[in-house]
């Protein structure tokens, strides 16, 4: 197939064409790799699983051909950190040059967006956003401008939980001491974001004069104070540091439950995987049960499945939308 830069330019504008969103560039890679035979398959990794790569040469022809079309005004380029986790874990099997990983991140990352919404993994695996936040804030105009809602809106509260005439009595009273440990630093908090308990509040429908007025000013409070797409960022990155180890001086690593889980949904798959070894098999049917434990922890996993997800997840994320 023809390889000119034109020719290269007008397929990716033929790919974007009639597209008001943004597409992930690496996404239109991958596409258009497919459909001009630019991927090199250089064997097996595993039944099902093929080895191989974009060629370089292409991949170097489409970071051109992306580049000069921006230079011209064709497309528009945007570069932002992924702060939906079903769009970041759906783009991410995208962000590799190599078949074997494309391969394998489409068929187990559904299964990792299983185990995390099994695992309610924003309320286990919170990372405190708002707290620090607020200590950045301290000293500054605008923290004295929160902290001035914030009186405002415990006095509300403090007038509710005095009449006691609500259903909501306890998220009220859990707000109240949120909200106390965050602008007051007193020493009773409670870990659960003012935005949860905003969404909690507002399922009340049947909810009274002063309620209302104090779920304006718990909404008001939280626009003005929080960066929510900071607080996105920060939920995104608890989420997967509760299922893989980015720690700084560590290898990427998936952690054995995930691995566990991954294992029992596609045993094939995963114990098909080079370098996987399962301990034997016990021979007294009487000791499975304390034998389970044990094998677990004694399964060898392949390396492939820590490529699953990187630190790349994290980072910025180049995406384009024809003009």
């Amino acid at each position: 197939m023809s390889s000119g830069p034109g020719i290269l330019q007008s397929q990716i504008l033929n790919k974007l064409a009639g597209q008001d969103s943004y597409t992930f560039q690496r996404v239109l890679l991958w596409e258009l790799a497919a459909d001009r035979e630019e991927i090199t398959k250089t064997g097996l990794l595993c039944h099902g699983i093929d080895t191989g790569l974009i060629k370089k040469s292409f991949s170097e022809n489409f970071r051109r051909a992306v580049s000069r079309l921006a230079e011209i005004k064709k497309i528009e380029i945007k570069d932002e950190k992924l702060t939906n986790l079903d769009e970041a874990l759906t783009y991410f099997p995208y962000h590799t040059s190599q078949l074997e990983i494309h391969q394998l991140r489409m068929q187990l990352i559904p299964s990792i967006k299983d185990y995390i919404n099994e695992k309610d993994p924003r309320r286990h695996w919170y990372f405190d956003i708002e707290t620090n936040q607020i200590e950045r804030m301290r000293g500054t105009k605008n923290f004295q401008r929160s902290k001035k809602i914030w009186r405002e809106l415990q006095e509300k509260i403090l007038i509710i939980l005095k009449e006691g005439d609500t259903s909501q009595f306890d998220l009220w009273l859990e707000c109240l001491v949120r909200g106390r440990y965050l602008f007051y630093r007193k020493k009773f908090k409670h870990s659960e974001p003012l935005t949860n308990f905003y969404n909690a509040l507002s399922d009340n429908e049947s909810r009274s004069a002063i309620e209302s007025k104090a779920l304006e000013l718990l909404n008001e409070l939280i626009v003005s104070t929080f960066d929510r797409k900071d607080w996105d960022i920060g939920a995104l990155k608890s989420v997967y540091y509760g299922i893989a180890d980015f720690q700084k001086g560590y290898s990427d690593k998936l952690s054995q439950e995930l691995k566990h889980y991954l294992r029992d949904k596609h045993m094939d798959l995963i114990t098909s995987l080079p370098g996987h070894e399962d301990p034997p098999e016990p021979k007294n049917d009487k000791h499975i049960a304390i034998y389970h434990h044990l094998f677990l922890r004694r399964i060898n996993y392949s390396k492939y499945l820590d490529k699953l997800l990187t630190r790349q997840i994290l980072k910025t994320q180049r995406q384009i939308r024809a003009i």
